[in-house]
């Protein structure tokens, strides 16, 4: 599991996000860059989404791959996700 994953790790919750993306918040405007973070919650995604929701995923734009992933996560409730090759 990487280093920056806080979810289902020992010693580390939810509050690790916030305070990690305050502090990149902070780096970046004191080195004048940017900042683009990712936080993907599932808890209990399937839970509370119908799978005819997909219908509003594609209404509001949601297409291509990112359209599948979500639609063969809610169908297999499994994911798999590669960066970098692995």
């Amino acid at each position: 599991m990487s280093d920056i994953q806080s979810g289902c790790r020992q010693n580390h919750s939810c509050e690790d996000n916030p305070i990690r993306l305050e502090h990149d918040i902070r780096n970046a405007q004191a080195t004048n860059t940017h900042v683009i973070e990712v936080f993907l919650d599932l808890t209990a995604a399937c839970d509370k989404l119908w799978k005819q929701e997909l219908l509003f995923f594609k209404k509001i734009g949601i297409k291509g791959r990112l359209l599948y992933w979500l639609t063969d996560f809610l169908i297999s409730h499994k994911m798999k996700v590669k960066y970098a090759g692995e």
